[in-house]
């Protein structure tokens, strides 16, 4: 046997262990978003479509389509804190870049391992920081002193049919000529005296005004 059959003999080898090496399924690769989808359902693994999945287009070092590659199609996408009616769900952006592995190298089973933030604007990050930002809004929380700081930029939504904050002192304010409304009925209620401290002698007011202790 001559060098170039014994190359061909390890070559098909190789090839019958490992056919991923041939598919170059066994590391990440590169893709770019396509389609998004996200219909509401139960998930089958093995049929049926991956519901919370997206397409992908694998792309080359440049950035450019992968001529050599298929779109990926309904590849699962990670869930933090999966569980039954649980989870944190955020379908990425078309064109969004991500790195796609595969179950145990089999080309069936791609998933998205993560996203890179190739594109895309990032907001200033300082250590200790968590950013969400969304739409031009974000929440940033940090480290207070002591404590924790949440920062919301733009306006603030809260929809609940309670709301319980449980706390020490708690205030509210906001920069001079702003207005802090409340709409509906207000009770404010306690086991100490409640003060109300207002720049001028007269509070004003469209109807009744009471406070009271209890």
């Amino acid at each position: 046997m001559n060098h170039d059959e014994t190359k061909q003999s390890v070559r098909a080898l190789i090839s019958m262990l490992f056919p991923e090496l041939a598919e170059r399924t066994h590391m990440p690769l590169r893709g770019k978003v396509t389609a998004v989808h996200g219909d509401a359902g139960d998930v089958q693994p093995l049929s049926g479509p991956r519901r919370y999945s997206v397409d992908v287009q694998p792309i080359l070092p440049d950035g450019s389509d992968d001529p050599d590659r298929d779109v990926l199609l309904d590849v699962s996408l990670p869930v933090q804190w999966a569980g039954h009616n649980r989870g944190i769900f955020c379908l990425p952006d078309i064109g969004a870049v991500c790195l796609v592995g595969f179950v145990d190298g089999n080309a069936a089973f791609p998933y998205v391992h993560s996203f890179l933030p190739d594109g895309f604007y990032l907001p200033s990050v300082s250590p200790g920081d968590c950013i969400i930002l969304w739409n031009g809004g974000e929440i940033k929380l940090r480290e207070g002193n002591p404590g924790l700081s949440i920062t919301v930029s733009g306006m603030a939504e809260i929809t609940a049919n309670t709301v319980l904050v449980n706390s020490g002192d708690i205030q509210l304010g906001g920069p001079e000529g702003k207005q802090i409304a409340c709409l509906g009925d207000v009770v404010v209620s306690g086991f100490t005296p409640i003060g109300v401290i207002a720049p001028r002698e007269t509070i004003p007011t469209n109807g009744s005004q009471t406070v009271r202790a209890i």
